[in-house]
């Protein structure tokens, strides 16, 4: 689902009141402008990424991206929100240190009246402590099964 805006002045009036509302959310929160470039981020996407705002003013979303940054995901992701699409996906996405962090993101792009993106907004939540869980998790059940197999 997109969110389509008539005007320029309607599209400065949605971030105006959007910006406000998303400082008070737990989700990190970035709008951006329709070549990707960053405009703002709320400071539970500080928290998140490491990244401050006066960091990320006028980057791209590649700031983010490392080893296992899955390419491939990204780029059908992009595709489809240049086609005016949401899209939900996980990605690993690194801090300005290095350190990689899960994310669970879903990108809605903002219409103009002829259906052309104007901005993105993106919602994150960091997933990392679930993804190591389940990364432990499969690790035990790898070392039950050997295990199991040699205690035949």
């Amino acid at each position: 689902m997109s969110f389509p805006l008539s005007t320029n002045k309607d599209s400065k009036e949605f971030v105006k009141k959007f910006t406000k509302f998303a400082s008070s959310i737990s989700e990190g929160v970035i709008i951006s402008d329709e070549k990707e470039e960053i405009i703002w981020v709320n400071k539970s996407f500080e928290k998140i990424s490491g990244y401050t705002l006066k960091e990320l003013i006028g980057k791209g979303p590649e700031i983010f991206h490392g080893e296992k940054t899955n390419k491939a995901s990204v780029r059908n992701l992009r595709k489809s929100i240049k086609k005016g699409e949401t899209v939900s996906i996980e990605l690993v996405n690194y801090k300005p240190d290095g350190t990689p962090y899960w994310i669970n993101l879903t990108i809605t792009p903002i219409l103009d009246e002829n259906n052309k993106v104007t901005k993105y907004i993106s919602f994150e939540r960091d997933i990392t402590e679930q993804k190591l869980s389940e990364k432990n998790k499969e690790q035990s059940e790898e070392i039950y099964r050997i295990l199991f197999k040699k205690s035949r």
